[in-house]
Parts: C-alpha cells; structure tokens; sequence
C-alpha cells in the first residue's frame, strides 16, 4: 500500500514474500511501518555474525543504544549456550518485532523471530540513563522467546510433525518445552551480565512462589497440566487456582530438580544444560533437512539416558507423572538442590501481610475492589469469601485499595466483621485473626532464596 512499508522475516525476491510452505509463512508474522518513520522504531543488530532486525511500535522516545546493546547480549548468550563451539544460530536472520501499548504483557516464538507486546513505561527513552524498574521483565521476556527458536520450534514435540491446523494436538511434554525456557529465561540475562545473582535469585524465588501459591500444585500433575493446555490454562476460572498448575511455573522448578539430579549422579559431568546442547547437536542436521520425527510422548528420559548412560527415569516419573506428590516433597527436594548452590529457603518477611494473616488479596476490576484467589485453608476462606467477592468494609470502616492492607493488620489477634457483595446480594461475616493460621495455610506463603551463611 502507498506510504507503508512491511517488515517480514521471510525473504523477499523478485518483490514478493517467498516461504518454502504453509508453516513457514503462517510462523512469519508481519508489522506494517509508515515509510515516514511515525511510530516506529528499526533497526538491526549484529549477533555473532547474524542479522537480527527490531522493530518497534508505540515508543514515543527510546533510548535505542541501551535495548540495542541489551538485546545483542541476550542473542549472543543464548547462541553460545546452543552452540558453545561454533556460535552458529540455526536461522539466517531473525526479526523481533514488538507492538507496544498500556497494560500489554506476551509474546509468541517463531522460526525466525518473536511477536512481543509490552507496556512503553518498561522501556527506556531516549536520554535516560537508568532504565525503568520493569525494563528487566522486557529482557528476560525477549530472552524467553529468543531462548524457543531452538527449544520449540527445531526442538519439538513428535505428535507436531507435521502440524496439523484442523484439530487440537495433545502432548504430556509442554512442560519440557515451556518449563525449560522459564528456568533458563532468567539464567539468560544473568549470563549476559544483565542482573546480578542477587536479581537472579529473586527472580527465582518469584518463580517458586507463584507455583507453590496455588493449592491446584498439589492437585494436578505437569504431565496433566500439558496435555490439558487446551481446555484448562487458557480458560481460567475463580476456582482454576484450587484444581490448576502451570506447565511453566512448575516446569520450571521440575528443570533445576532435574539439573540437580544430573549433577550429583554424574558428579558434576552432566546438567540439564549439558542435555539440551548435546541433544541440538545431535539431531540439528536432521532438523535442517527436515527428516527429525521429534520428541516422542513421554520420550525425555530415554532421551537422557541416550545422551548420558545416566537414568533420571525415576525423577520423571515421580516429579512429572506421579499424582498427589505432597507439596512437602517438593520444598524439601529443593531445599536440598539449593545447598548444593550455597542457598537456603525462607519465609519471605517482606511479603503481603495482610495476605499473610488472612489470605485476602485485593484487585481493581472496572470501578470495584474484588478479592483475588482465596486460599482454601486460610481464614479468609474460612469466612466464606472467595475470588470476585467485592468488600466494602471491615471492622466498621469503608476498604479502599490503598488502605485495605493496613486495615487486615490492625485486625490482627480478634475477630472482626467483614462486609462484602457476592453479586448483587450483601453478605456480613465473621473474620477469624484470633486464632492461629493452619499450617497448610503457612506452607502457601511466599519464600524467598537466600544464602546459607
């Protein structure tokens, strides 16, 4: 169209947009750009020897050196950690664009590149020499999705190959896939010297929490989480948080569980990281060439024990497959694999309190204040309250968003009143901060990481 321009990462000849088949041009999403420059922002970056073109829409101003010198850390860390000997990504370009606007938050892995949609205040303008608080939820997103050019799209489950659009596919695996890049998301960015341990580990403490928050942990197993992606984790309810797990939050903790296992049965000769290079090396040919059937359901510890002579069977079975495995198990497991890194879990004491005295977390929903998940063994819940309730006063005295914390800790150590709408019905009850919380209720509270000293 006159005045507009297409940016694209499939190759064009002879002016038009060539893909070799239907999946290549369905993966190769495109941004129209004003050929005046209005509203966009491109420009290339070299990364060991590859061209990856960044575009950008919605930034007003943009500090393009700090996101140019960032992302080329983040491409050249992820290369080396696929290819530590050649440092050859297996793309010939790759083309990042990312729309942004107020309150977005995503991202989608291609071949050749990655669709992000992002808040503007994340990023840094022009002139800033101290990037935004949130710039790092930025990098570590793109390192997300940069990190799935090998991990999902070469790497990937066999019942994909070849897709078939008509119909949902079903895989117990999502968790290898989507959990893998979410432990190595945050390693990324630590690697390109882009956060500190100290980020990392809190990063990771954020991580750990948000699974073992939600009583569904207990409930559903990774392998149920991934195959009922379709029908459960992007369909979700008051109640998805009591019956639910995420195939990447708790993906994630199963990685560094498997790690550590390598680890300490090879005696420091094997990590999962050691497991992804070697299996990439092995089949990237096949992968080229289009012969590569891909993982087989429920395949990945055969795969291990091909690489390494080294049997982690029992820890998929028990961490992936196994149903009720108490959360218990789970903290203890990782108390354990964080000895081995000179770190130690505990109470996180800057935490929510009043989430920690009564489980009841606000949120703004349109001109209301509702309750967020309410914990099953918290006194909240013992109150009758549950996720999307509106209250609107405790103890006497009208809840506001900015006072309602403050408010839950004055109650502690009595009983008071809690008023609240549960539709359009006014309901009065009793909220319990006399007595002592359950400990399943203290188990959900959040941790934090630190050292053993």
């Amino acid at each position: 169209a006159p005045g507009w321009n297409v940016q694209c990462a499939l190759p064009l000849r002879a002016n038009a947009w060539q893909a070799r088949n239907l999946d290549e041009l369905l993966d190769s999403p495109y941004t129209l750009t004003p050929k005046d420059g209005h509203g966009a922002h491109i420009w290339t970056v070299e990364a060991c020897g590859v061209s990856h073109q960044i575009v950008i829409t919605g930034a007003n101003s943009l500090n393009r050196d700090r996101v140019s010198s960032d992302l080329r850390k983040i491409f050249e860390t992820t290369i080396a950690f696929w290819d530590p000997a050649e440092k050859k990504p297996p793309f010939e370009r790759y083309l990042l664009q990312m729309h942004l606007g107020a309150g977005l938050y995503g991202g989608l892995e291609h071949a050749a590149g990655t669709m992000l949609l992002e808040d503007p205040k994340v990023l840094p303008a022009e002139g800033e020499t101290k990037p935004p608080k949130d710039y790092i939820e930025f990098l570590t997103l793109a390192a997300h999705e940069y990190f799935h050019a090998w991990l999902v799209k070469r790497l990937k489950p066999s019942c994909f190959l070849p897709y078939d659009l008509s119909k949902e596919v079903y895989s117990h695996d999502l968790w290898i896939f989507e959990g893998f890049t979410s432990l190595y998301e945050s390693i990324i960015p630590l690697r390109a010297g882009l956060i500190d341990e100290a980020a990392y580990w809190e990063q990771f403490g954020r991580r750990f929490n948000n699974a073992l928050g939600r009583e569904g942990f207990d409930q559903m197993t990774l392998a149920e989480s991934s195959f009922n992606a379709w029908i459960k984790l992007y369909r979700q309810t008051k109640d998805s948080p009591y019956s639910q797990t995420s195939y990447y939050a708790k993906g994630a903790l199963a990685a560094f569980l498997i790690s550590d296992t390598l680890e300490q049965r090879s005696n420091g000769e094997w990590s999962l990281e050691h497991v992804l290079q070697s299996w990439f090396r092995t089949v990237r040919s096949k992968i080229t060439d289009r012969t590569w059937s891909g993982l087989p359901d429920g395949g990945f510890a055969e795969l291990v024990f091909e690489l390494t002579g080294i049997s982690i069977a029992d820890v998929i079975e028990h961490w992936v497959s196994k149903p009720n495995v108490d959360r218990c198990e789970w903290i203890a497991a990782f108390s354990t694999a964080l000895e081995h890194h000179g770190k130690k879990l505990t109470l996180d004491a800057n935490q929510n309190q009043a989430y920690a005295l009564s489980g009841l977390k606000l949120r703004r929903s349109g001109a209301d204040l509702e309750l967020d998940y309410v914990p099953s063994a918290s006194p909240a819940f013992e109150a009758s309250l549950f996720a999307g309730d509106v209250p609107i006063a405790l103890d006497g005295m009208r809840i506001t968003f900015e006072r309602f914390d403050r408010m839950v800790e004055a109650c502690a150590g009595r009983i008071v009143e809690i008023v609240f709408f549960r539709g359009d019905r006014l309901t009065v009850r009793q909220l319990d901060l006399a007595s002592p919380r359950s400990n399943a209720f203290l188990m959900l509270l959040p941790q934090r990481v630190i050292d053993l000293s």
